[in-house]
């Protein structure tokens, strides 16, 4: 553009002097002087603004350049992020998973807790009632489904919680089994009845709990009744001589000059 403006006043000026030349008027002459020099002077201002632009031009390209970096950069960390992201998030749902676990693991802590403590509070109430425990010198008779092993109790509590037998395994080689006790009044009929699953090896005393207890006529003979599930693994431990003055063992229906060893435990009257 500044090369142009110098073409515009050399043109002028040659005019000029071609006017001058060839007899042009004074006042014309001097109107064309002054033009150039207007035309110079503007040129000169151009230059003056062409300059201050190329400057604002490498201003401007150095912040572009600036902020070209510090996007490389940024993105550099942006990646480097990621790259720690991924490692955090998995870490993160593992953690949540085993929060999660250990919150059921937790609930179930505190159900256990609160039967324990159930079953504590309600052994604290308990009393032992009847039993048949001396020394054992080695008698059993084998718990079958068929041979109706019972032994016969008079209850002074009437209200039964829990029953105690005391068995041995005979037969180790059959596996395991379950045992049923049942509480049955003269006519057979079934105060309560508890199933167990027993492992083969146990020897001592099988305890079945009766959660709230259940009603039992006192001063009445009344039988608890042992029966498995059909392996004929285990043997309810006796003893001969009818220790005990309030029951007997039974057998098939029939008593015999023996007692089984078995507790109650019951409410006592308030």
């Amino acid at each position: 553009m500044a090369k142009r403006y110098f073409m515009v006043v050399l043109v002028i000026l040659l005019a000029s002097l071609s006017v001058v030349g060839c007899g042009v008027p004074q006042e014309d002459y001097t109107a064309a002087i002054a033009e150039a020099a207007a035309a110079k002077s503007q040129l000169s201002s151009l230059q003056s603004d062409l300059n201050t632009a190329r400057t604002e031009l490498n201003a401007a390209q150095d912040e572009v350049d600036e902020l070209q970096d510090d996007l490389e950069e940024t993105e550099a960390d942006l990646a480097e992020a990621l790259d720690r992201l991924s490692p955090l998030q998995s870490q993160v749902a593992s953690l949540q998973l085993q929060v999660s676990s250990l919150q059921n693991e937790n609930s179930s802590l505190e159900s256990s807790l609160a039967s324990a403590e159930a079953v504590i509070a309600a052994r604290q109430t308990q009393l032992l009632d009847q039993s048949v425990e001396p020394f054992w010198s080695g008698g059993f008779h084998y718990i079958t489904a068929t041979s109706q092993a019972g032994q016969s109790f008079i209850s002074k509590y009437s209200v039964l919680t829990a029953v105690e037998v005391k068995i041995l395994t005979a037969s180790p080689d059959r596996g395991d089994d379950s045992i049923t006790m049942k509480i049955l009044d003269s006519s057979n009929a079934v105060y309560v009845s508890r199933v167990l699953n027993v492992a083969s090896g146990f020897d001592g005393w099988l305890r079945f709990e009766i959660d709230g207890g259940v009603q039992i006529p006192v001063n009445t003979t009344l039988v608890i009744r042992i029966e498995d599930g059909g392996n004929s693994v285990f043997g309810w431990k006796l003893i001969p001589g009818n220790p005990y003055t309030s029951g007997t063992t039974i057998i098939r229906g029939l008593p015999e000059d023996s007692d089984f060893l078995f507790r109650t435990y019951g409410i006592p009257p308030q």
